[in-house]
């Protein structure tokens, strides 16, 4: 952090007129983006505070407010070691306040910036979900609050990223999951050639379904009225391939329950239409021992590895980038 940056950030600490406040946050900001790949020293740490206390801040101006939220979603995007410093300092709850005290810009780059943190690793996960992060959003998609496809997709990608890894241990009320299968559901419904929503709709429901502890999550899925017939309709239009990795998954994660949400696939009619598919990997996984490793990452069965600073995007890992 050079003089003219730790300037701006003493400016900020002191507070000021609205005005001074809104024009010393934009170009802190504006600085920052500039430097993200220096080394985070303490002083660029502070300024991680300092950003975040406006951002949760009502009292501050919309402006500062939106630009303190920019540069903290840019920062989620740099390396776990930074994401790791917001969380430290309590970012996930001034996220969280940003979402409930504001609205449209301001309120979609927290909810972007929450969903890079539950990318990072399980513990930061496990803190967005206890946070109670998705109750909040759940409501949001059931309002439809946000409706400009743009923001609809980081939406669907942060509620995917903090359901990754399936439903355990009752970190998410059901409450706010059966709100969310909802949702998702009719979203695939409503928007079936917007692919890529569709696909993180559909891993996200995967996710829900992947719950052989109490079964709960695999009956909200089985119970959505409308919800396999919908999965079942995908895998049989081949327009749709995109999305059949996901549709198989919900299915793929239903069968590891009971007798009794197993036979619900099962006894589908439309069942046996896929079979032959199950029957063919079956084999592969027996036969192939030189690319059953490869085979088994690509179906989902082995955790893919990912190198976390390329900030890529994939089905299963979504970071958004501004």
């Amino acid at each position: 952090m050079d003089d003219e940056e730790r300037l701006y950030l003493e400016l900020l600490e002191e507070g000021g007129t609205p005005s001074a406040i809104d024009k010393n946050v934009k170009i802190l900001s504006l600085r920052g983006s500039l430097m993200m790949n220096l080394p985070q020293d303490a002083a660029r740490q502070n300024s991680v505070s300092v950003l975040l206390n406006i951002l949760e801040s009502d009292l501050h101006t919309e402006g500062a407010r939106l630009n303190a939220a920019w540069t903290i979603t840019k920062m989620t995007c740099l390396s776990k070691q930074m994401i790791h410093v917001i969380v430290d300092k309590n970012g996930i709850v001034a996220l969280k306040n940003g979402i409930l005290t504001s609205t449209g810009k301001l309120r979609v780059h927290c909810i972007m910036a929450i969903g890079n943190i539950a990318l990072c690793c399980s513990d930061c996960k496990t803190k967005c979900r206890e946070a109670g992060i998705l109750d909040e959003i759940a409501t949001l998609m059931a309002g439809r609050v946000h409706t400009e496809m743009h923001n609809v997709k980081i939406i669907v990608s942060c509620v995917m990223n903090i359901m990754h890894g399936g439903v355990h241990n009752g970190d998410v009320p059901i409450s706010t999951i059966r709100l969310l299968t909802t949702c998702l559901t009719d979203l695939i419904r409503s928007h079936i050639t917007e692919l890529d929503l569709a696909e993180h709709c559909l891993w996200t429901l995967a996710w829900i379904a992947d719950d052989m502890q109490s079964g709960a999550g695999i009956d909200i899925v089985i119970n959505e009225p409308g919800l396999l017939e919908l999965v079942f309709d995908i895998l049989s239009l081949v327009p749709l391939h995109k999305l059949h990795e996901g549709a198989l998954h919900i299915l793929g994660n239903i069968i590891t329950g009971n007798n009794t949400q197993i036979g619900v696939v099962t006894s589908h009619p439309q069942f046996y239409e896929i079979l032959f598919c199950m029957s063919t990997i079956v084999n592969l996984l027996i036969i192939a021992h030189d690319d059953k490793k490869k085979l088994m990452i690509g179906s989902g069965t082995e955790e893919r590895g990912r190198d976390y600073d390329k900030c890529e995007s994939s089905a299963d890992f979504t970071t958004v980038h501004i």
